[in-house]
């Protein structure tokens, strides 16, 4: 008896180890897939904490022990990159239960002197004073404002509050005790900084002033030597010039270093030369301002265009090196101008001021004049700038409305002197107040004729 063995089938062997592959595989690929989609959804989360993220990450299906180690330096790699974000100033982060934002403020030394001896003054502001109308100038700082001084070490207040900014960034406690103390360093280290940079703030500003004086000394006449008997040379400060007065000198002196600062391109040399050429030409001014003031005066009598016109051209070399006031004095004492005429000439207007009067409709009565002044008053507080002249307004509105009242008109200023910033010189303006009834002979026989 015999039996026929026929062969297996080939496809089912192949089918058989193909299902038995899928099996095997799909599974795998299911975990990793799930494992890939976990990685990728934490990849997402941004606002998570160290024990949230920590949490999420054993969370994730298939996760392997070198998986864990691998992505939790990754993870740690980005919480330092979001803390020094926020501690650089860019917008952090927030979220997890972390709250981030600015640090806190570390107080000057001399708040800090103050915290420390208990004694804080009423209304006491840390914000630096602006310079006042003269301007920038080169060492614009007073030491005395204790930023010079030695610093006090940090509180353990002001020590915990600044760690706590750090952690609350995500940086890690030792991480923030170290940033912390590093800034404690640095914070105690400032006055040191401090005075050496004013330091060579000085050397700068008596630099630029040193050459300023050896080119004045050699184009102005002065009224001694520069050595004395003994040969030895003379303070710079007690040297005379025989057509600058001191008062002048510092004004350009001040003028020149506000320069300096405003302009940091410009050398030194150059922006010394070019004061010096000034001062110089001012000199000259007046010089011919003081021939103008003595007797040959008299011939410019009933001459009141051309000697406005004279007067105003002499006065740019005043106006150039900060010395307006200076005029104005001088074409009151030396001449016998008014306050208000002294300021017409001696001063510009602004823009503003300038087409408010050219526009400027008086009353057709004589009874509103008082209300129109005071409505006049009230328009120009939001026009004048500090280049303007109060006298001069009024002269020039005087000029349109013979029966302006200039009391009513400055009472109306002085009201506003708390609400605006006016100049200390438009300050004493307003002390002088309106001018008298009757002209000086000066304003009579030298200026146009005014109707």
């Amino acid at each position: 008896m015999s039996y026929e063995v026929k062969q297996p089938n080939i496809f089912g062997r192949i089918g058989a180890g193909l299902g038995q592959g899928l099996a095997e595989t799909i599974p795998k690929e299911i975990e990793r897939y799930r494992m890939a989609e976990g990685l990728k959804k934490l990849g997402q989360k941004q606002d998570l904490d160290p024990f949230q993220a920590y949490t999420e990450l054993l969370s994730i299906p298939g996760i392997t022990p070198q998986g864990i180690q691998t992505a939790g330096e990754l993870l740690k790699m980005r919480r330092q990159q979001q803390a020094l974000r926020g501690s650089a100033g860019e917008q952090p982060v927030s979220g997890g239960g972390m709250t981030r934002g600015a640090a806190p403020s570390i107080p000057s030394n001399e708040q800090a002197d103050l915290v420390n001896r208990s004694v804080l003054p009423e209304g006491m502001s840390p914000e630096y004073i602006q310079p006042t109308e003269t301007g920038d100038q080169i060492v614009p700082e007073n030491p005395t404002t204790g930023e010079g001084y030695s610093a006090y070490s940090w509180t353990p207040q002001q020590r915990d509050s600044r760690e706590l900014y750090y952690i609350n960034n995500g940086f890690l406690p030792e991480e923030a005790k170290i940033r912390a103390a590093d800034d404690e360093r640095r914070y105690k280290e400032n006055p040191e900084t401090y005075r050496k940079r004013l330091l060579e703030k000085e050397q700068d500003q008596q630099s630029i002033r040193d050459k300023f004086d050896r080119l004045i000394n050699l184009k102005l006449e002065r009224t001694g030597p520069l050595t004395d008997e003994k040969g030895q040379k003379i303070p710079q400060e007690d040297i005379r010039y025989k057509d600058i007065s001191g008062d002048m000198l510092s004004k350009i002196y001040r003028s020149m270093e506000r320069d300096a600062v405003r302009n940091p391109q410009k050398s030194f040399d150059d922006i010394a030369n070019d004061w010096a050429n000034k001062t110089y030409e001012l000199a000259k001014t007046n010089s011919e301002f003081n021939r103008l003031a003595g007797t040959e005066g008299i011939e410019n009598v009933f001459k009141g265009k051309q000697l406005m016109n004279r007067l105003k051209a002499l006065g740019k070399s005043y106006e150039e090196t900060g010395n307006n006031e200076e005029y104005f004095n001088e074409l009151q004492s030396r001449m016998g101008f008014s306050p208000q005429a002294a300021a017409k000439i001696a001063y510009k207007q602004s823009p503003k001021v300038k087409n408010y009067i050219e526009n400027f409709r008086p009353a057709t009565q004589k009874g509103s004049t008082t209300a129109q002044s005071r409505k006049a008053a009230q328009d120009l507080t939001s026009l004048i700038t500090a280049e303007d002249s109060l006298q001069s307004i009024v002269y020039d509105l005087k000029n349109k409305y013979k029966f302006f009242d200039e009391q009513a008109f400055f009472d109306e200023l002085s009201s506003t002197l708390e609400d605006v910033p006016y100049t200390p010189r438009q300050r004493r303006e307003l002390i002088q107040g309106a001018g008298n009834l009757i002209p000086t002979w000066a304003d009579v026989f030298y200026l146009p004729y005014r109707s």
